[in-house]
């Protein structure tokens, strides 16, 4: 008897967080021995290669030259403000549909030639990539059985006048779904409120992450970072690309109320910043302005994320927007770190607010930097809080927890 067929999508240009989910996939023997697997995604050589160094491909595995997304905020940047935003807003409006009619022409063949029983649909937010939405309706015309889209961030509602124009698609993708995926309850409801979903249509289920081995003393990481062996306070860690909606700028002003009045300095406290992106000149240009530089250390894109937990005491997500069960915060539960959270999207569910750490309101540096103030001070709260959130990621964000909801629905969904 032939094994039903999984056919997994993604398009990124880079191997994000929410990526690593489906290699639990590709790892799981469970799942392998029930279903054949396959996957499509962009074709990008970064995601290429940054996913080779996870897994190398023992199934089918296609990459397609979907069309250039077109990005709004720095496509038009040199135009006059007034011109600009009138252009961003037209070409979004005009853009998205004939992009998603392509995508859905370039996916077909694949599909009629894989024949997939279930198709399986990472999204970032919603609605996400013209891909995914193509995905979607060009699956349910090749008449594929099960069509499940997992939504990573929070979905998008219609109030920009670009959405507006997304309705119709919108309908058509909610009408063909089978299910909707979020990995948290508040983005499900978001996800609820924005699609008038039913309340049946949409499941939540955090993802598994794997607990990642370092490579490295946590000697050797910590001289890497430019923290020298007679340094004895604690050593915070944020992890996550360089954008405004990461909230980076607002940890430095709660970094800075606190050395203003005495409570750090290069002394007791140490913050890494790890990753890259499009707002990190202007990250680095504030450390400077706010004579940071001696408390927070740059280390970029690191080679292999494990290494920088074992050389941290505790973790800071300062996101003020955007999310919805982030990755990093459950990774750094595994590895012991207490996590300072804000709250937003799925960080409630994942930190026990004063047991595995402490979540403060999105886009408040003062009652961040209390917060701050308050591990610092009390260097044994951080270890006792270290070792609950592991014990708690062990109960229940683990890769093979997590598989197993999905294998679950999907074997329900085939005898349906």
């Amino acid at each position: 008897m032939l094994k039903p067929r999984v056919l997994f999508h993604s398009e990124c240009e880079f191997f994000a967080g929410s990526e690593r989910m489906l290699i639990n996939f590709f790892k799981d023997k469970k799942f392998r021995n029930e279903f054949e697997v396959s996957f499509i995604t962009s074709k990008s050589e970064r995601y290429l290669k940054e996913f080779l160094m996870f897994y190398v491909p023992d199934f089918d595995y296609y990459q397609v030259r979907f069309p250039k997304q077109f990005h709004p905020s720095s496509d038009f940047k040199y135009l006059p403000r007034s011109i600009s935003v009138l252009c961003r807003k037209v070409t979004e409006i005009l853009y998205r549909i004939p992009i998603v009619v392509i995508d859905i022409c370039l996916l077909i063949p694949h599909l009629r030639r894989i024949k997939p029983d279930i198709v399986h649909i990472n999204n970032g937010g919603y609605p996400g990539s013209p891909s995914a939405m193509a995905m979607v309706l060009a699956s349910r015309i090749v008449g594929v059985h099960s069509i499940f889209m997992v939504v990573n961030n929070e979905a998008l509602d219609y109030r920009p006048v670009h959405r507006w124009f997304d309705r119709p698609t919108d309908w058509l993708v909610r009408s063909s779904i089978t299910n909707f995926i979020t990995g948290s309850i508040s983005s499900a409801n978001k996800l609820i409120n924005v699609l008038k979903l039913d309340s049946d249509k949409i499941f939540s289920f955090p993802n598994g992450v794997i607990c990642r081995d370092p490579d490295e003393s946590q000697e050797t990481i910590r001289q890497r970072a430019g923290i020298d062996d007679m340094f004895s306070g604690l050593v915070g860690l944020v992890v996550s690309r360089f954008e405004y909606r990461k909230g980076h700028l607002v940890l430095l002003s709660a970094l800075e109320i606190l050395k203003k009045s005495g409570a750090i300095s290069a002394n007791n406290l140490r913050i890494i910043f790890e990753g890259n992106g499009p707002e990190l000149q202007e990250v680095l240009d504030m450390i400077e302005h706010l004579d940071l530089s001696s408390i927070v250390q740059f280390v970029g894109d690191e080679r292999n994320i494990a290494n920088l937990y074992l050389a941290s005491d505790f973790f800071v997500l300062p996101s003020i927007g955007g999310e919805d069960f982030s990755n990093v915060i459950s990774e750094s539960m595994s590895h012991g770190l207490c996590v300072i959270a804000t709250d937003v999207a799925g960080a409630r569910e994942q930190v026990s607010d004063g047991q595995t750490g402490f979540i403060v309101s999105p886009n408040n540096p003062i009652e961040l930097s209390d917060v701050i103030l308050r591990v610092v001070a009390n260097p044994e709260v951080v270890s006792v809080a270290g070792r609950k959130g592991k014990d708690r990621y062990l109960n229940n964000f683990t890769p093979e927890i997590a598989v197993k909801r999905y294998f679950d629905l999907y074997r329900e969904s085939i005898q349906n």
